[in-house]
This record gives structure tokens, C-alpha cells and sequence, in this order.
């Protein structure tokens, strides 16, 4: 008999001491003697072979089971969709990049033109040239070539593809600065100065429709494109024009002329001796003298004047392209072949070439060609 049913006994005989010789309760009895029983049983048991109460999974452990099976399997079966999207996307992408190279290289490098090439330049505005920073569009490059060789064609004018190129590339240019040129000086044209020079070029008993039909015969353009393509530059480039002679010193110019004019209707003798002063040509070291002219050998302004002259007298201030002129016939004579000859003097100071100055604009530009010729 070992310790622990000592103890059984034991507890036996202090419950019947205390209770004594009552009558006991039956179920009490049975209720604790199991208890003293499973206590001891548990006692008796070494701790590392207690194991905790098992729970009977049965079916739900193998629908768990199925579910994880199921689980991995939509896994793999997304991984393997996800990677077939991806190399579809993939293969889209680069076949996109090779299209957009293929293109820029045929843009740039090939020449290409046509229906199809212009509809992608007017989608895509890709740049032929930047002026200072500002592009060009080769929309417009393209579409300006084919007007100018249509043009030229109808004249029957040769002129090589690269030479063509060579030309739209230099007007285009030309025609960025002088917007540039107009944006610095404040200057633009308004729809009711392009109109009023529509009406004076087609003339009100030409209908729009009419002349649609000759800007169409001519360059290919309807007509709002023609008025905004050529007319509209060329007004821009007359403004700047005159912006810059007012802003150059030319008005000061004029009114030194006039002076000088009001000197010689008192005193006609000092012509020589002023022109020797003021002439900015050869003719200062002659006194102004021009020696003998044919028609056609100076500016049409110039010649004008000469024929309004007799022998002796001096013209009104005569601007030319070259400046300013007062004009002094000394001898007017008719060759055998009826056409005059004149020998005649001039005081002359230039002004401000605006050619010049374009010129030199377009020398300072930061100009970048993406194209070949």
C-alpha cells in the first residue's frame, strides 16, 4: 500500500470521525470519493505524459485541407494569368517604341511625306526646328514643302528636293523670329486689318467662294488658310517693319532732311557744300554728284523724281529703300534711241535697314534643325 491510499483511508476514516454515526448521504459520498480518485489518478500521472483533451476534427480537418488545396491552386492559376497579361503588355510596348522609332527615323531621317504622315503630324505635333527655344512643327514643314513645290510646278520652275527643304527651313525660320521680333514690340494683326487687306486683294466683286477657288488652284489651301498662312505673316512682317524705323531713329532722320530742304529753297548754291557734310555714300567726296544715270540704274522712288525735274531744280525729300534723297538735276538729255539720260546730284543720309536688322536677328537666333535636307 502506498502513500497516496494511505491518505484514501485516511480521509475514509476523518469524514466517518466527523459525520460520526449518522447516515450518510449516499450520492454525496459516491461524489466525493470519485473526486479524491480522479484527484489522485492525476497526481499519479507524470507531467510530460498529460495530454491535453483531444478534440475529434474528423471531417472539417480533411475539408480544410481541400480548401488549402484549392486555395494554392487559384494562386498558381492567377500567377500564371498575371504573367501572360504582363507579357502581352510587354509585347504591346515594344511594338509601340519599334512603331514610334521606325517613325521618327522615316520623319527625320527618311523624308517621308503623304496623306498618312501629314494625319500623324497633326496628332502628334512633333518639333523640325527650335528659333530660340520655341518649335516648329513639322506638320507645318512638311505641309510647306508640298505647298512651295506645287507652286513651282505650276511655273514650271526646277528646283532640287534639298534645295526646296533648304528654302521652307530658312522662310520658317525667318517667319519665328519676326513673330518673336513682334512679341517683344507689342505688335499683332488684328482680323479687321487681315480682312480689310483680303478686300483689297480680291476686291469686294470677288466672292469668297471665287477666291477660295483660286487659293485652292494655287497653293492648295482653302481660303482662311491662305489668309492665315501668307497674308497674315506678311501684314505681321510690314508692322515690325515699321516699329523698328520708328523706334531707329528714322523720324529724326526725316526731319534733319527737312531742315536741310528749308536751307537750300533759301539758298540752292550750298547744295554742294552740304552734300560734301552729310552724304553717306561715294558722292560726299564729288559734292554729291552722281554723274551720269539711265533709267532703270537706281530706285524706282529716285526715278520718279528725276523725270518731275527740269534742268536746275531740286526734288521734295525722296525716301528709297536706301534712305533719304534730295535731288538736284543739272542736264537731262534724250539718247539717239529717244529713252533719257539724266546727270543729276543728291545729299543723301540711309537709314535703318530693316533687312539688315532681320539678317542680324536671325545671325543671333539660337536655330536647331532636327531634320536632314
Amino acid at each position: 500500500m502506498d502513500k497516496q491510499d494511505k491518505e484514501i483511508i485516511n480521509n475514509k476514516s476523518a469524514f466517518k470521525e466527523e459525520t460520526g454515526d449518522q447516515q450518510m448521504d449516499l450520492p454525496e459520498a459516491r461524489k466525493a470519493v470519485l473526486e479524491e480518485i480522479e484527484n489522485i489518478t492525476s497526481s499519479k500521472m507524470p507531467e510530460k505524459s498529460r495530454k491535453p483533451a483531444k478534440t475529434v476534427v474528423g471531417q472539417p480537418s480533411n475539408q480544410s485541407q481541400l480548401e488549402e488545396s484549392t486555395e494554392k491552386k487559384e494562386v498558381k492559376k492567377a500567377t500564371k494569368s498575371c504573367s501572360f497579361i504582363k507579357a502581352v503588355l510587354i509585347s504591346l510596348l515594344l511594338i509601340i517604341i519599334a512603331g514610334i522609332v521606325l517613325l521618327l527615323i522615316g520623319l527625320y531621317l527618311g523624308k517621308w511625306q503623304g496623306p498618312i504622315v501629314d494625319k500623324l503630324t497633326k496628332i502628334v505635333p512633333l518639333p523640325v526646328a527650335y528659333v530660340n527655344g520655341k518649335a516648329i512643327k513639322i506638320h507645318t514643314f512638311n505641309s510647306d514643302v508640298s505647298v512651295l513645290d506645287r507652286y513651282l510646278n505650276r511655273y514650271s520652275q526646277k528646283v532640287s528636293e534639298k534645295d526646296l527643304r533648304k528654302k521652307t527651313m530658312e522662310t520658317l525660320v525667318e517667319l519665328e523670329v519676326i513673330n518673336q521680333l513682334a512679341e517683344k514690340s507689342n505688335v499683332s494683326v488684328t482680323e479687321e486689318e487681315l480682312q480689310s487687306k483680303l478686300d483689297d486683294l480680291f476686291m469686294e466683286s470677288v466672292d469668297e467662294q471665287r477666291a477660295e477657288g483660286i487659293t485652292k488652284n494655287l497653293f492648295g489651301w482653302n481660303f482662311r488658310t491662305f489668309a492665315e498662312k501668307i497674308l497674315k505673316p506678311l501684314l505681321l512682317a510690314k508692322k515690325v517693319e515699321q516699329y523698328f524705323y520708328e523706334t531707329s531713329g528714322v523720324p529724326q532722320i526725316k526731319q534733319r532732311m527737312n531742315e536741310i530742304h528749308k536751307i537750300l529753297e533759301g539758298d540752292q548754291r550750298e547744295f554742294s557744300k552740304i552734300a560734301k557734310e552729310v552724304n553717306e555714300d561715294k558722292s560726299a567726296v564729288a559734292g554729291g554728284d552722281l554723274g551720269w544715270l539711265n533709267l532703270g540704274e537706281t530706285a524706282p522712288e529716285f526715278e520718279l523724281q528725276l523725270l518731275q525735274l527740269e534742268p536746275g531744280e531740286i526734288s521734295p525729300v525722296v525716301e528709297t529703300r536706301f534712305g533719304y534723297h534730295i535731288i538736284e538735276l543739272k542736264e537731262k538729255l534724250n539718247t539717239s534711241d529717244d529713252k533719257p539720260t539724266f546727270h543729276a546730284s543728291h545729299i543723301f543720309i540711309k537709314k535703318p535697314s530693316f533687312e539688315d536688322y532681320l539678317a542680324e536677328q536671325i545671325n543671333r537666333s539660337r536655330v536647331v534643325t532636327l531634320i536632314r535636307f
